[in-house]
């Protein structure tokens, strides 16, 4: 019976062997599931923390789109306003020039006559 004594003993160590490689494969297994899980953990509070920034910067620039808008329709009425006193100095300057040229005119027809 000694023989199948050392065959029990050869076969229970290599159950062990085996047993202790699936364990070690296991733990392995166990390990990267945990850092996967960290991983996961931490996309998701970068997620959170990306997301209440994005709403902060949503909420800051609906007062500053709506300061655009009024600056903006503002520009416009001072580029109106600034295009209706260009032209008003334009006729201004024409009508400078036509009575300095009247005046001209009629100073040298007074000196003519004299």
């Amino acid at each position: 019976m000694s023989a199948d004594s050392d065959r029990f003993d050869s076969i229970k160590a290599d159950l062990n062997r085996a047993l202790e490689a699936r364990i070690g494969h296991l733990l392995g297994v166990v390990r990267a599931a945990q850092s996967l899980t960290r991983q996961i953990a931490a996309a998701e509070d970068e997620i959170r923390r990306q997301t209440w920034i994005r709403d902060q910067l949503a909420s800051e620039l609906q007062p500053l789109e709506g300061d655009a808008r009024k600056l903006s329709t503002a520009n416009q009425e001072l580029q109106r306003r600034l295009d209706a006193t260009k032209t008003d100095v334009d006729r201004q300057r024409s009508v400078r020039d036509e009575l300095l040229s009247r005046l001209s005119g009629a100073s040298k027809a007074g000196l003519d006559d004299e």
